[in-house]
């Protein structure tokens, strides 16, 4: 997520990305250790339900969710820039 956020730091227009292929293969990988943990995290929580658990299930959400907005970001870039050739 840090790479995609640079990148987007960095570039011309803030929803531009350079380096959209590589930054969608990565939050591609980034995805399924999110999904993969929430799965865990769920299965945990399903046992013995806290406070804690509870909060650290919704902010794996919310990261979940940040990272698709910039994975839809990365691929749309990355197909216009290979569509532009």
């Amino acid at each position: 997520m840090a790479v995609a956020i640079e990148d987007m730091s960095g570039a011309n227009r803030p929803h531009e990305l350079t380096l959209s292929p590589l930054v969608s293969l990565l939050l591609l990988v980034n995805g399924g250790v999110v999904v993969r943990a929430i799965r865990v995290n769920g299965q945990y929580l399903a046992r013995r339900r806290t406070v804690l658990r509870g909060l650290l299930h919704a902010g794996l959400w919310l990261y979940a969710a940040g990272c698709t907005l910039l994975l839809v970001t990365a691929t749309s870039t990355a197909i216009e820039m290979l569509l532009a050739r």
